[in-house]
Order: C-alpha cells, then sequence, then structure tokens
C-alpha cells in the first residue's frame, strides 16, 4: 500500500477567523455548509480526516475565508485518497486474539480548551476500531488529558471484546 498523503494543520480556523455578521456572504456560507455536508457523508465510510471536518463544521453559519481553505484543503485530500484502503494481513507470530489500545490526547488545543482525545483499539496488530472526539469535561493538566484519554480508549478495548468474545484476550498493554 502506498503511503497516503496528510492533511497539514498549518491552518487554524477559529472565531475570529469569521467576517462580521454585516460582511457575511449567503452564498459563500451556503457552498461551504454543502461542503462540510459532503465530507461529514464521507467520514462515515472513512474517518481519517473526521476530526478535522468537525473543526470545519463548527463554522458552519459563520465561515470566512479561512474556514473555506480549510474545508478546500480536505476535499482535495478525500479527492487523492479516493483509490486507497486498508488490507489486513496477519504477519508472523501474531496471536489471532490479541487485542490492545493506543491513545494520545491534545492538551486544551481547541478554543474552548477542552481537550481532544484519539485511541485506536487493534486486534492481532491491525486496527479494528478508532475515534477522535473532544473530552467531555477540561482538564487541568496534560496528564489528566492523557488520562482520560487512555480511559476512554480502554472503555472502547473492553465494548470490543465484550461484544466479540475476547475477553480471554485482554492484557493491559
Amino acid at each position: 500500500m502506498t503511503k497516503a498523503p496528510t492533511i497539514k494543520s498549518n491552518l487554524h480556523i477559529q472565531v475570529s477567523n469569521s467576517p462580521p455578521l454585516g460582511e457575511r456572504n449567503p452564498q459563500v456560507v451556503r457552498d461551504y455548509q454543502q461542503a462540510v455536508e459532503s465530507c461529514m457523508f464521507r467520514t462515515v465510510f472513512t474517518r481519517d480526516c473526521a476530526l478535522t471536518v468537525n473543526q470545519c463544521a463548527h463554522f458552519m453559519s459563520h465561515s470566512g475565508p479561512t474556514h473555506v481553505a480549510a474545508i478546500r484543503r480536505v476535499l482535495r485530500y478525500l479527492a487523492s485518497t479516493r483509490s486507497l484502503g486498508i488490507t489486513y494481513k496477519r504477519s508472523a507470530g501474531t496471536d489471532a486474539n490479541q487485542l490492545y489500545g493506543s491513545a494520545n490526547a491534545d492538551h486544551a488545543g481547541a478554543d474552548d480548551r477542552r481537550s481532544i482525545s484519539g485511541w485506536a483499539v487493534l486486534l492481532a496488530g491491525a486496527m479494528v476500531d478508532w475515534a477522535s472526539k473532544r473530552q467531555p469535561v477540561t482538564a487541568i493538566s496534560s496528564t489528566e488529558s492523557e488520562f482520560d484519554s487512555v480511559l476512554l480508549c480502554d472503555l472502547d478495548r473492553v465494548y470490543f471484546s465484550e461484544e466479540n468474545n475476547f475477553s480471554e484476550s485482554l492484557a493491559p498493554n
């Protein structure tokens, strides 16, 4: 499989990038909303840009030029990765029932100072579940933010193991 292009995150979209209420072009806002909705539909099938699309969706009613540039970048990324997919192959020495998770957090990276958690659950070295979402509470420290992310990852891992009868293979990782 070829290496997929990544979305560069040097565009920081914020409320301060939005034009004042009287200067908003309704056609630009409508086009922006349609582009974000198209990307949201696509993230149902490929979650690799779900966080970026989620951040763009916060500005549906008050989008500006920076927001439009960000969603265009997402659309270009989705167009360039249309033919890519994930192939699961069992590697030598991998236990078929080994289920483990990996988690990370971005401490207070958003405008509302809530951290963003991301995690992946892997079965025999292949990703079977992943998520990225804003934490429900405001973390005081980066350690607390990371701890919350690991907790959410482990909850997902336990749920996945119980649903698929892998409970005997859970080992702390």
